[in-house]
């Protein structure tokens, strides 16, 4: 039937069906398995949304933000402080949640369904920014096993795919350390996929290597208060901070180094005050010569309250970049505007 393949080619018409599908012969194909087939078009078609679609957008969002107060001049002296690879990113849970891992306010909250602790006592310790003893109580009405499982359950992401938001960028402009509170492993997942893994993951007190692992030149996670699935690590209980940042640990000792000896750029962290901020404060207020760090925050919504929340923050040398609006695009369009500045896209 060779023969026919020419008036086959003659009559093969095309058309769209509701669902934006191409139809052809009878046999639907996605737009996207269209451009797969031509890899040249593909191409061109991803530049082409790129250049007139995406990153406009996010251009256009970066601009909104460098017009509220401040933020111009510590964005440009943000990007030369990346330009010259200082910047250690300290990433919170806000990067996490676009991919679904709860705030910590809720994972005390669902944990509670597995406990016997009454739900007001829980609300009154969340009420008074008592959560390292929240999740004491927690772990008090539940047996630790259980407690254990839930946490290696919550905060997994099993593949890239899972993984949305800002957080996606990192591994393009970032090269070594990276700081984080957070038990979920979606900075593991994005760095293995862009294939830039970590050569080494310190967890909880463990983080007092990191020293002697960077002078040997290794790029390191810093899990600070542990990783899900590794209950010795964990740094969430009262007596697990007490224990972590109780004067002369030496995962304190290894902190009190990391926040003064680069500057720190807060991703995704509330940063109200609890021991990490205090922590930051001592090491400001022992050294004048620490540097300055950057924070992207949301704008508080009174001049006398952004000025309030600028003090407390520029006290511990954290130096926001306000913006108003969504957090993951707000940080997102920071993020372009970082690689960009860099010549990395």
């Amino acid at each position: 039937m060779k023969q026919l393949d020419k008036d086959f080619r003659k009559s093969i018409t095309a058309s769209i069906d509701p669902a934006g599908n191409v139809v052809i012969a009878g046999i639907e194909f996605s737009p996207l398995a269209v451009l797969d087939a031509d890899k040249d078009s593909y191409r061109d078609a991803f530049l082409s949304w790129f250049e007139d679609e995406w990153l406009p957008i996010r251009t256009e969002r970066l601009n909104e933000i460098l017009k509220l107060p401040n933020n111009k001049g510590r964005f440009a002296n943000l990007v030369q402080a990346v330009k010259a690879g200082r910047v250690v990113p300290f990433v919170g849970s806000g990067l996490s949640a676009p991919t679904g891992m709860p705030t910590w306010t809720k994972f005390l909250r669902d944990l509670r369904a597995s406990s016997t602790l009454p739900e007001a006592e829980l609300e009154k310790l969340i009420a008074a920014g008592q959560y390292e003893e929240a999740a004491s109580a927690l772990l008090a009405t539940m047996p630790g096993h259980l407690f254990d499982e839930r946490m290696e359950q919550t905060f997994i992401a099993r593949a890239a795919g899972d993984v949305v938001g800002s957080v996606r960028f990192l591994p393009d402009i970032f090269t070594e350390t990276i700081i984080t509170t957070n038990f979920d492993n979606v900075l593991e997942v994005i760095h293995e996929d862009a294939g830039k893994p970590f050569q080494e993951k310190l967890n909880g007190t463990a983080i007092s290597q990191f020293r002697v692992l960077r002078g040997k030149g290794r790029r390191c996670l810093l899990k600070i208060h542990g990783h899900h699935t590794d209950p010795a690590s964990r740094v969430l209980t009262k007596d697990e901070y007490d224990k972590a940042y109780g004067a002369g640990c030496p995962a304190r000792v290894e902190l009190q180094y990391v926040f003064g000896s680069e500057p720190l750029l807060f991703l995704g962290c509330g940063l109200a005050e609890d021991r990490t901020m205090h922590l930051i404060k001592e090491v400001v207020d022992h050294d004048k010569r620490t540097p300055r760090n950057y924070a992207l925050l949301p704008c508080p919504k009174t001049e006398p309250e952004r000025l309030a929340r600028e003090h407390f923050l520029t006290a511990r040398k954290i130096f926001p970049i306000w913006y108003q609006g969504g957090h993951d695009d707000s940080v997102e369009a920071v993020l372009v505007g970082l690689l960009r500045a860099t010549g990395k896209i």
